[in-house]
């Protein structure tokens, strides 16, 4: 959500429209470089412990982006915001495979798969509708991101302190 409806206009901010290609995949490298440290993370706090993580410094990192003052730290954060990305599928992954342990690891891999298809669809449909356009939407918007990394957070330390025993 934040990569495809807020960076490009971030961007402009600080960088002339000829400029884009090269920035736009700062994200993308962020996401690639930071999952190799993801897999350390995950293996000494465990898929949900690490999730949260990664949720909380992606909403950091996603805010820091909505108010970067110029371009350095504007790329810093779209470098951490992607890699907090690669951080939580790399944990979800993890968790979806531990749960069917049991040799039910394809159904819930399937499941976290049908998920984020479904995610991106609807970001799909909004694109497609020109809904980022309307009035309502175009004020949330520049937020979104920030809410969704908040909010997953939050459903992330809830769900694993409701799991942990005692």
């Amino acid at each position: 959500m934040h990569y495809s409806l807020n960076s490009a206009s971030r961007y402009l901010k600080f960088a002339p429209p000829a400029e884009l290609a090269y920035l736009m995949p700062v994200f993308w490298v962020g996401f690639n470089l930071l999952m190799f440290s993801a897999v350390r993370l995950v293996k000494r706090v465990g898929p949900g412990d690490a999730m949260v993580i990664a949720a909380a410094c992606g909403t950091i990192a996603t805010l820091a982006a909505a108010v970067a003052p110029n371009l350095p730290v504007l790329l810093a954060a779209q470098f951490l915001a992607g890699g907090c990305w690669g951080a939580a599928l790399v944990a979800a992954y993890t968790a979806a495979v531990a749960l069917g342990r049991t040799g039910r690891e394809g159904r819930f891999l399937g499941t976290l798969f049908a998920v984020l298809a479904a995610a991106a669809a609807l970001r799909i449909a909004a694109v497609a509708t020109g809904a980022e356009r309307e009035a309502a939407f175009s004020a949330l918007l520049p937020w979104l991101p920030e809410a969704a990394w908040l909010a997953a957070a939050l459903l992330l330390v809830a769900a694993t302190r409701a799991s942990r025993p005692g």
